[in-house]
This record gives C-alpha cells, sequence and structure tokens, in this order.
C-alpha cells in the first residue's frame, strides 16, 4: 500500500522508496533464504544461476495483466511459492546441443488452476555491437494430447511497448515462459525445448514448472512432431517459409513430406525426403510464389503432410497462412554476367516487374565501375499491378581497356511511390583479348591425301591472361576451290576442338583455313589458307610387256619389262610392286611386294639369284602400281614363264640316251611331246624334227655342240 520498499535510512529512522537501490537488497535476500533451503535439501550442491531465475520469475505474481511487460517484467516476487516450488522439487537442470530436442510428457486431469513452464539458460556473452545480442537459442512449446494445439510462450512487441503480452516464437530473450490456464484439453500433454540455433554450445539450462505436475522424460526410439512456421504476408512474389520436423525418438528416422496450397499457387522447392537424427530437428525453408497481380487479402493455406518411414502411424499435419498485402515493390533483374574484346558495345536486356498490388513509376539507373559509356544510363516505366517489362543497357567497352580487368555496372530500379521499395542487380563484364590466331598443321604445302575422311588439324597459343569464364574456343573450318575461298566454299561451325575430320570431299585440289572465335563471337580472323588435294581412285593396272605370258625359255636371268596404266598424270612419285612366285596363286612368294619396290619399268633377275637357277622351273610374275596419292592398283598378270635346260627332253637335269628316247618317241611315235616346244629345239631351230635328233646324239656320242641355250 505504500508504493514502495520501506527500509532504514542511512542516519536514523525508516524511509519507504521505490526502484532499484530498495529493489536488488531485497531481492538478494529472498534469493539468499531460497538458497539456505536449497542447501538443506541438496546437501553441497548449488544450483544453476539460470535456476534461481526460472523459479523466481515462475512463481511472481502478476501485477497488471497476465504475461510479462515493458512495464513489469514477470511481475513481483514471491519467496514463498519460490520456496514451495523447492519443496516439491517443481524444477530440472539439463544441457542442450544445436538441434537437440528434449521431450517430457505430464498428465493433465483438470485437478490444476494452471499448467505453467519457465524456461531459463545462461547465455554466453555476444561480440560487441552484436544485432541481435542472443547467442543461444532456445525454444519451448507445449503440445497438446490431441496434436492440434501447440502452445507457444509469451511475446512482447518492441515497436509498441504498451501492447500487451501475446504468444509466438522467441527469437530475442534467453527466458521463455509457457502459461496456459485451466480449462485444458484432459489426457497427456508433451513439453520440449528445441536447441534452435546453439552456435556455443552445449547450453546448460533450468526448467520450472508448476508445483502437482509430474514429468516424464520421453525416451521412445520413434516419435515425431511437425511443427509449421510463423505465417506469412506481404505484396505478390516470393514469400519463405518453415516446417518443422522434430524427432522425439532416440534414433534417426527419415520422413516423407507433402506441401499443397489451398489456391493451387507453385511452392519450390520440391520436398525432399529428410533425416533426421534422434531427439534433433530439422527446420525445412520453402518458398510460396503470390502470383504477381493477386489482390490485397487473398489468403493461401499451406498444408503440409509428414509421414515416417519406418513407422507410417508416425503422422504430422500442420499448416500455415500466406496474406496478400497491400503496398508497393520491385523486382530488377539485370544479372547479367559477359564478357567482350576493347572497342566492343554490348546489348544486354534487363527486366523490371511491379509485385505490388498498386499501380506505380519505377525509375532505373546506371552506376558504373569504371566510367564506360552506358547508353541510356537511366529512365523510367509507369506499371500497372504485376505489370513486367524489359529494357536495354548497351555498354562499350573503350580502346584502353586492359585485358583481364573487370567492370560492374549496377542497376537500381526504385519505386517513385514509395523510396524505401527498391532493387539492385549487378552486370559484370570481364575485358578480354582477341583470340589468337589459328595456324594449320595438316594439308599444306600442296599435300596429296588419299583420305575419304581427312584429319584437319590445326593450333592457337593460349590466352594470356586466361579469362575466367569465358576462355573457351570455339573453332570452324571453310573449304574451298580457290586460294582466297570465294568459290565453291563450305564452312565447317561449331567445333569444339582443333583437330576435324570431314568426309564426301571430291578429288581434286581445295584450299581450307581455320578461325578460332571466344566465348563471346570474337576472332582475329581466319589463318593464312593451304592447298591440298584428293585422289582417291585406285590406279590402272600395270601392262606386262615381257615376258609375254606362256613363254618358255632356257634363260634364267630374264628382264621383266612392264609399263604404266593409261590412266594416271598425278604429279609425283609412281612406285610398282613386282612380284614372282612359283604358283598362280603366288602363295609361294619368291620376292614380296615391300622388298622389290621401284620407280623403274623393268627388273632382271641377278645371275645366281635364289630364284630361276635349277633345270626346269615354271614361274608366274606380276606387277602392282602405287600412285602418288598411296592409292594401290589391282594386281597386273600373273603371266607364267618357263625355264628349262634345252636337251634335258625327260626333265631329270641330265642330258643323255634318255633324253634321246624321249625325242625319238616325240619325233617318230607320237608320244608325250616335252614341256614346252622350245624344249626340243636342240638345234635352235624351231620345231623339233629330225635334226634335233641328229644334233643331240652328236653331242651325247660324239661330243659335238651343246643344245640351243645356257647350260
Amino acid at each position: 500500500g505504500d508504493f514502495g520498499v520501506t527500509s532504514t535510512k542511512t542516519v536514523s529512522g525508516y524511509t519507504t522508496l521505490c526502484g532499484t537501490s530498495m529493489a536488488s537488497p531485497v531481492v538478494s535476500g529472498c534469493i539468499a533464504l531460497w538458497l539456505q533451503q536449497y542447501r538443506t535439501l541438496h546437501p553441497a550442491q548449488n544450483p544453476l544461476a539460470s535456476t534461481v531465475k526460472s523459479v523466481f520469475v515462475e512463481t511472481a505474481d502478476d501485477l497488471t495483466e497476465a504475461g510479462p511487460s515493458f512495464d513489469y517484467g514477470f511481475g513481483r516476487i514471491n519467496v514463498a511459492k519460490a520456496v514451495d516450488l523447492l519443496n516439491a522439487g517443481s524444477f530440472l537442470e539439463e544441457q542442450i546441443a544445436n538441434a537437440d530436442v528434449f521431450t517430457w510428457t505430464f498428465n493433465w486431469d483438470g485437478s490444476l488452476p494452471q499448467a505453467s513452464f519457465t524456461l531459463a539458460w545462461d547465455d554466453p556473452a555476444a561480440a560487441e555491437n552484436a544485432n541481435p545480442t542472443l547467442v543461444n537459442d532456445l525454444d519451448l512449446k507445449l503440445i497438446s494430447p490431441s496434436g492440434l494445439v501447440t502452445a507457444y510462450p509469451w511475446k512482447l512487441d518492441p515497436a509498441n511497448p504498451i501492447y500487451q503480452a501475446t504468444y509466438g516464437i522467441d527469437r530475442t530473450n534467453n527466458i521463455e515462459q509457457v502459461r496456459r490456464n485451466a480449462p485444458l484439453q484432459t489426457g497427456l500433454w508433451t513439453v520440449m525445448i528445441t536447441g534452435y540455433n546453439v552456435p556455443v554450445g552445449p547450453q546448460k539450462f533450468s526448467l520450472a514448472f508448476t508445483p502437482g505436475l509430474v514429468l516424464t522424460q520421453v525416451e521412445a526410439d520413434y516419435s515425431a512432431q511437425l511443427t509449421a512456421g510463423p505465417n506469412q504476408a506481404g505484396i505478390p512474389g516470393h514469400r519463405p517459409f518453415t516446417f518443422e520436423i522434430l524427432n522425439l525418438g532416440r534414433r534417426d528416422d527419415t520422413y516423407d513430406l507433402t506441401l499443397s496450397s489451398s489456391r493451387g499457387w507453385t511452392i519450390t522447392p520440391n520436398p525432399t525426403v529428410p533425416t533426421v537424427p534422434g531427439l534433433k530437428s530439422s527446420i525445412l525453408t520453402f518458398d510460396d510464389f503470390i502470383p504477381y497481380g493477386t489482390d490485397p487479402g487473398v489468403v493461401d493455406t499451406v498444408i503440409a503432410h509428414m509421414v515416417s518411414r519406418t513407422d507410417s502411424l508416425i503422422q504430422g499435419t500442420d499448416s500455415l497462412l500466406v496474406t496478400v498485402l497491400a503496398g508497393y515493390g520491385v523486382i530488377l533483374q539485370a544479372r547479367l554476367d559477359t564478357a567482350g574484346v576493347p572497342q566492343r558495345a554490348i546489348t544486354k536486356t534487363a527486366s523490371l516487374i511491379n509485385p505490388g498490388t498498386l499501380e506505380d513509376v519505377i525509375n532505373w539507373s546506371v552506376t558504373d565501375q569504371l566510367g564506360w559509356a552506358v547508353v541510356p544510363s537511366g529512365g523510367s516505366f509507369a506499371m500497372g499491378i504485376g505489370a513486367d517489362t524489359t529494357f536495354t543497357l548497351t555498354p562499350t567497352i573503350p580502346e584502353t581497356a586492359v585485358p583481364g580487368s573487370l567492370n560492374r555496372l549496377v542497376v537500381l530500379a526504385v519505386s517513385q511511390s514509395d523510396t524505401t521499395k527498391k532493387d539492385r542487380d549487378t552486370i559484370s563484364i570481364q575485358v578480354i583479348a582477341y583470340p589468337p590466331q589459328s595456324v594449320l598443321k595438316t594439308f599444306t604445302d600442296g599435300i596429296l591425301s588419299n583420305s575419304t575422311n581427312p584429319l584437319f588439324v590445326w593450333s592457337h597459343a593460349p590466352y594470356t591472361p586466361f579469362p575466367p569464364g569465358f576462355g573457351v574456343f570455339i573453332h570452324a573450318v571453310e573449304i574451298g576451290s580457290d586460294t582466297n575461298l570465294t568459290i565453291g566454299v563450305t564452312r565447317y561451325n561449331a567445333i569444339s576442338d582443333t583437330q576435324v575430320a570431314i568426309s564426301g570431299l571430291p578429288d581434286g585440289v581445295h584450299y581450307w583455313r581455320a578461325i578460332t572465335y571466344n566465348g563471346t563471337g570474337d576472332s582475329s580472323g581466319f589463318s593464312v589458307s593451304a592447298r591440298f588435294e584428293l585422289d582417291t581412285q585406285p590406279p590402272s593396272p600395270a601392262i606386262l610387256i615381257s615376258p609375254p605370258d606362256q613363254s618358255a625359255s632356257a634363260d634364267s636371268t630374264p628382264l621383266f619389262v612392264w609399263g604404266p596404266g593409261p590412266d594416271k598424270s598425278s604429279p609425283g612419285v609412281t612406285l610398282y610392286f613386282w612380284q614372282l612366285s612359283l604358283d598362280s596363286l603366288f602363295t609361294s612368294v619368291r620376292s614380296k611386294f615391300d622388298s622389290l619396290t621401284t620407280t623403274a619399268t623393268s627388273y632382271q633377275l641377278p645371275i645366281y639369284g635364289p630364284y630361276l637357277n635349277t633345270c626346269h622351273v615354271k614361274a608366274y610374275w606380276r606387277v602392282r602400281t602405287k600412285d602418288p596419292a598411296g592409292n594401290l592398283s589391282t594386281p597386273a598378270g600373273p603371266n607364267r614363264y618357263y625355264v628349262f635346260r634345252s636337251g634335258d627332253l625327260n626333265n631329270d637335269c641330265v642330258v643323255d640316251v634318255f633324253d634321246i628316247t624321249a625325242l625319238i618317241d616325240f619325233v617318230f611315235a607320237g608320244q608325250d611331246p616335252p614341256l614346252s616346244p622350245e624344249q626340243g629345239e636342240i638345234n635352235c631351230n624351231p620345231g623339233a624334227d629330225v635334226f634335233d635328233l641328229i644334233y643331240l646324239i652328236d653331242y651325247v656320242f660324239s661330243g659335238g655342240p651343246v643344245p640351243c641355250g645356257p647350260e
């Protein structure tokens, strides 16, 4: 009744005063009495400072309306009730890590006037001038037996200090109180404390509650709670919102989450399947896009449904509201990072959106970091509700710009009706050098090729300095019929490598060149052109001249002569591959193509060579032509050539009486002729007759002249 505290004066007598000078010693004395009782109940122990705070706040008496206020705090200290709570043991101390969840249950039978819980913790010191100053943020809430009601703590509005406290999530204080008066739903209620954000942990905390309530800590393997975040409101556009999955069980669990919009608005991103560790929580953030042009006052209900993958009976549903407010707004989209070479004008398009619910004029301007010329440098648009428009900006890179430098154009858009509504974006322009010119590496200097799929290769020096993000080169090749590539030109674009194989080119003389572009389409021009010739057709077979086909001779070192085919006139060296075999299929080759390669049109077997120096040999020979382009003809031939020993008619490599008998049988009895007609021409005259018989008898019995031909 004296509106203060009555105490002794410094000199003598008593006085009544208000303020912390009087309140501090009184509260200190009350806490000292309480501590005396605490140590009686808990010898050699000291409570946390947060325990003392939570107990005295929990038992304080409201002085005006229910709940805290900026005038009276949580009310007037009541030491008797604080001691009663101590004696009842209605408090606890724990510690919590980031995202941890502590859960207790209590049975409400309606016998008490209220259920009240006060959470307090000694928060670590914040950095100097930090805003907000709260370091570790814990959350307290109650959940009804049905799961449909969530009771949040008291919350004051600093912007409106005269307003009465309401309920909500507190992100400011290190003390929270949830108090609900009877009647309450009977059954098993849940008390939940969450380490919402504990960067400096673990954090010790204290919880004081109404005497008479019995808390049982929940330690189920699997249990979960889905809780919607705060309702959202704003002008059309993107509105972020949150849902929290609390894993109340001791084991990790995974949940399927579905979201729906009552108005069919777009919600992004699509819900993933989160896994939440045991006794921890996961806050998921989404975006509800309010379509531009939506009228103020329209409300969208976002409903979330959660199902445990471990136990489908563990489910949760909650919802929040997204309300459209009247107001102005600006959305600018101009983030168009690009690059260019000096003296290049770059035109880029930016867009403006009026997301507000009122018509507006939006002004925009450009600030250039390096002082380049930008046209235009600003402008204005009268925009209807939800309207959008585009505009172009053309900065010019000056001639003096240094490759490797970076310029940033800051575009600012401001509502003319409400200059606090603005948006800005940045265009980054990288200055790059012209790409190096290409240098041809293949098909240079008039190369002649027989390839049907020729590979064209070129190179270029690397960028110096290398422009980050814009160092990709794109190439093109042109092939034409004249050195300046103005006639019959075919262009091959979008080549990512420094080589390309091109098929379908006709035979004949061609010219080609390459060009290299950077990522913005700049080039230093074409390479020097180069001449090349394609010849993909095989030459005609050679003409075999001597020895002719089916010829026979005693000469074991004949001269083989041939001539070129009629249709090859390409410049360059023509090669011939001569081949000799003892059978027409050339399975017993005496000399392979690659060992008898010549540019001449004749070849003579060497004397005493390992070829035809036997008494009787039937041989075959052929020639293959390789033109200057490398094309091979089909073989010319084969021609048969028969080598024999004159007078050896029975082919036993000895000229004797048995050969006389064989010649008599042929001349007079018409029996088997010699293998070759020339074999019986002993006297070197055409035809085998009696004169050859006389010549042979004279040689064998009288030592006359040797038979015709070399021994």
